[in-house]
């Protein structure tokens, strides 16, 4: 191999390094969590989570707030939630009052508004994806 081709060579070979790091720092998650409210002490399935068809939607708030849940746009019922006023927390899971037992495969989005029933006002919305397989 002559130096003008080896020179051509390891260019190339540099540039696709580049390539491949320049990819994995634009396409590769953040490795960051969700910014999360004050109000909000935790929610499952987290950002960017792939779970199984049967996972429940949990929202734990502090104390003192009330929620309204919405799954991909459409806001459940405050009969099917499941809440539980000492600890703030709220839990959903599809059933068969809304016609599927199951979560359809794919990605979902999970909004949650927010307002504060004791003390000062505090409302505010909360919103984040995750993928079921």
């Amino acid at each position: 191999m002559n130096s003008t081709r080896f020179r051509v060579t390891l260019t190339l070979l540099g540039l696709a390094l580049i390539g491949v790091v320049v990819s994995v720092v634009l396409f590769a998650p953040t490795g960051r969590p969700a910014v999360v409210p004050d109000a909000v002490e935790r929610f499952s399935p987290g950002q960017g989570d792939t779970v199984q068809r049967q996972v429940s939607v949990m929202v734990d708030m502090k104390v003192g707030y009330e929620i309204r849940l919405f799954v991909d746009g459409v806001e459940i019922p405050p009969e099917f939630l499941n809440f539980t006023e000492a600890t703030g927390v709220t839990v959903w899971r599809p059933g068969e009052e809304e016609g599927n037992l199951a979560w359809p495969v794919g990605e979902h989005s999970v909004a949650v508004v927010y307002n504060r029933i004791v003390g000062t006002a505090d409302t505010g919305e909360f919103t984040w994806t995750f993928r079921v397989q």
